[in-house]
């Protein structure tokens, strides 16, 4: 009995064929066509997408919002992630992260602007500038807290996101650069 598929199936390399260059005229024709084909659902591939993008365009999607807006929603989201992190059991004994604070606290009470020490006597090993910050932060309270350790890092956090969203924005389109910013945000 046949199989029903009998009329759709090529026929094997070795059946079918008189000669070598009929085996080959049968092959190319075969791949000329295959690619004829790939080549067509391309193209019609790419009409398709074509047009989906323009619906979208026009209908779905809002005109391009306000730049002080997006600045806006970055701000808030770098607030946001300041309180988690205030939230959060603190890590100020994890990773060695108790030498900073301890030279804040150096330069709080002991007003060790240029050269800090921390606990044990040893000089400072850090770039002075993060000291600098949290300390200004710390000095309202008279010491250092969580809070103001955390400040200088969410700042600069921030003006980086800042920074991510303007040139995003100026090489790109405003949408690129603000989602550049909030992974740049979220990320951290």
């Amino acid at each position: 009995m046949a199989s029903p598929y009998a009329c759709c199936r090529s026929p094997r390399p070795d059946e079918g064929f008189e000669s070598l260059s009929a085996r080959k005229s049968y092959w190319a024709t075969e791949i000329a066509l295959s690619s004829r084909i790939v080549s067509v659902l391309l193209w019609k591939t790419r009409q398709m997408i074509g047009k989906i993008k323009n619906t979208l365009h026009s209908s779905l999607l809002p005109a391009e919002p306000s730049p002080l807006l997006l600045w806006g929603i970055l701000t808030l989201v770098a607030m946001l992630l300041l309180f988690l992190k205030l939230s959060s059991p603190n890590d100020l004994m994890d990773k060695d992260q108790e030498r900073p604070a301890a030279y804040v606290m150096d330069v709080v009470q002991n007003g060790h602007w240029v050269v800090q020490t921390d606990i044990h006597g040893d000089i400072t090993s850090k770039p002075p500038l993060y000291t600098w910050l949290a300390a200004l932060a710390s000095l309202p309270f008279g010491h250092a807290n969580l809070f103001t350790l955390s400040l200088p890092s969410a700042l600069s956090l921030l003006v980086s996101a800042w920074l991510v969203f303007i040139v995003g924005s100026r090489s790109f389109n405003i949408s690129s650069g603000f989602f550049s910013a909030l992974t740049l945000l979220v990320s951290m």
